[in-house]
């Protein structure tokens, strides 16, 4: 299986680029670059939504254990003094809009199905009501 682009994970290609763009700018513009938090040193709004406005800015990632992380360059979203730059987008928020080999493939098509939220109430009255396993009981 090869990934020809990052676009190329999506089936809803529109939906996910809205997506991404949104997290990647978040991510990016929450970033404090001063040592001084009365001061704080920010990327430009301006800078980082020109560079971040189609998928042809997004061409550089890596799929990695937790997200899909985006790297940019020197000058593609801030000046150059503020470096090479980077933003991961959660599986979590991807896998819906994600072709589903690619989500098999990496092994988080999980993330489809929300898990159950169980509460302690719950699981100590499941634990309670299971029978006794054959010549033993439940007590721990």
């Amino acid at each position: 299986m090869q990934i020809e682009s990052p676009e190329s994970l999506f089936k809803k290609q529109d939906e996910a680029l809205d997506l991404i763009r949104t997290e990647v700018r978040t991510a990016l513009l929450a970033q404090d670059f001063s040592d001084d938090p009365a001061e704080p040193m920010k990327l430009d709004p301006e800078y980082v939504a020109e560079g971040t406005e189609k998928w042809s800015n997004f061409q550089n990632f890596t799929l990695g254990d937790d997200g899909i992380t985006f790297l940019f360059g020197n000058y593609e979203v801030a000046p150059y003094v503020f470096g090479a730059q980077s933003a991961t987008v959660p599986y979590e928020k991807l896998v819906a809009l994600m072709h589903r080999e690619f989500t098999c493939a990496l092994d988080v098509d999980y993330l489809r199905h929300p898990q159950p939220q169980w509460d302690k109430a719950t699981v100590e009255i499941v634990a309670e009501s299971e029978p006794a396993p054959p010549g033993g009981s439940n007590a721990s």
